[in-house]
């Protein structure tokens, strides 16, 4: 098996619905398209993906208000004319925690040596010795964890936690590699902490 975990955690973090518009909402629990952005920010190997396959939900569901100034090119015209931002209000997860476990999957078959295996190896040394290519980040960038490492004995999931998540978005792209914008999403469920995607990702809409 070439499985891999990680636990993540921080004071902030916006997992958007693409549904909730201007004024974004995060979901509970990360996308997994957040989800294989960490493990890439620590291994990338031609031939294989980290495919995300549970969420485990350590710390209670809580949510605030985060604004911050929008300077970017999506401002109204007279906005960029004049040089003005405008404020961009979010409802985020604040104090969040989470165990993540997923399987290292081939692209394609290779006769010297198995592409998955070798990121295994990489993601698991790269997240013990604390090295990267690029920072991590819980959904938005500015969104730094103060924990990012192997699971931790102390931290379980929250058997209090039971939620429905309808229209989850578990993948941007048609394929792990060179693909097409094509999302795809799903209804899954948070059952005492724990999401288990496998059950949904071949039943997705």
């Amino acid at each position: 098996m070439t499985v891999f975990q990680f636990e993540i955690g921080g004071p902030m973090a916006m997992f958007m619905r693409p549904h909730s518009g201007s004024t974004p909402v995060s979901y509970p629990i990360p996308t997994g398209s957040a989800i294989r952005a960490m493990a890439e920010s620590l291994a990338l190997v031609e031939g294989a993906y980290f495919q995300p396959a549970q969420i485990r939900v350590c710390k209670p569901l809580l949510y605030a208000g985060y604004a911050c100034n929008y300077g970017g090119p999506l401002r109204k015209p007279a906005q960029i004319k004049d040089n003005a931002s405008y404020q961009h209000v979010a409802r985020v997860l604040v104090d969040c925690c989470f165990q993540i476990e997923g399987d290292c999957r081939k692209i394609a078959a290779h006769s010297d040596y198995d592409p998955a295996r070798k990121l295994q190896e990489m993601l698991k040394r790269r997240l013990e010795e604390g090295k990267s290519r690029f920072p991590v980040c819980l959904g938005w960038k500015e969104f730094a964890p103060t924990y990012f490492g192997p699971w931790r004995e102390g931290t379980v999931p929250d058997p209090m936690i039971n939620e429905s998540v309808p229209g989850y978005l578990l993948e941007v792209w048609d394929r792990p590699a060179h693909g097409s914008w094509a999302p795809k999403f799903a209804d899954v469920q948070i059952v005492e902490g724990v999401c288990d995607l496998r059950e949904v990702l071949g039943h997705a809409r």
